[in-house]
């Protein structure tokens, strides 16, 4: 049983998964369940090992977890670096825009020593698409999943990459602010959040 709170990622796992692995939400819930909807929104910013978290793996027997995050969305949902040095829970799969984990007992040790990664050194797929839209996007994605897994230098470089593919891109001001502001490198933070807005003065 998996969790991610977006409809685009409940609703592919349950269309590829289901009805043989349930999906357990997706985001319709809000309007199919509002309870549920409220107790996943507390999951959403609950650490991996918190005790909501572990009720709720408890309770809904959950034993897959999948963090969907792009870019500059990286930044806002689930925090993929604290699950992946979660006590609870071993990635197995990492990519610019999402990373799977499963759970750490007994029925998935097999599956653990096959497949499991470090998200600090895993590498991430290189880009499917030699179009300029395509690296962008794809330089832009990683940029965020790195940030959100302290890779600073791997993410310093991808936004490079992909201010070259789009030097318009706001997204790409804003990440690099971001991690600027992470580094206390303040003043170039403070004018990287100026050109992402659009003032340069």
């Amino acid at each position: 049983m998996g969790y991610r709170w977006t409809f685009p990622v409940g609703g592919f796992a349950a269309l590829r998964l289901g009805p043989g692995y349930p999906n357990f939400i997706d985001g319709r819930a809000n309007h199919l369940n509002p309870p549920l909807f409220l107790a996943e929104q507390k999951l959403e910013t609950s650490g991996p090992d918190s005790p909501a978290w572990r009720a709720a793996m408890e309770k809904w027997n959950i034993n897959t977890v999948i963090i969907a995050n792009a870019g500059y969305g990286a930044l806002q949902g689930m925090d993929a670096g604290a699950f992946c040095n979660s006590r609870r829970s071993r990635p197995v799969y990492l990519d610019e825009v999402s990373v799977v984990l499963v759970g750490e007992d007994s029925a998935n040790q097999p599956w653990i020593a096959r497949l499991a990664i470090d998200c600090q050194t895993a590498s991430l797929p290189a880009p499917q698409s030699n179009s300029k839209i395509g690296v962008h996007d794809y330089y832009s994605d990683a940029a965020g999943m790195l940030y959100v897994l302290h890779r600073d230098a791997e993410a310093g470089d991808a936004l490079q990459s992909a201010a070259v593919a789009d030097p318009n891109d706001p997204n790409v001001y804003f990440l690099r602010a971001r991690l600027c502001q992470r580094e206390q490198r303040l003043d170039v933070a403070e004018r990287e959040y100026r050109t992402r807005l659009g003032d340069e003065g």
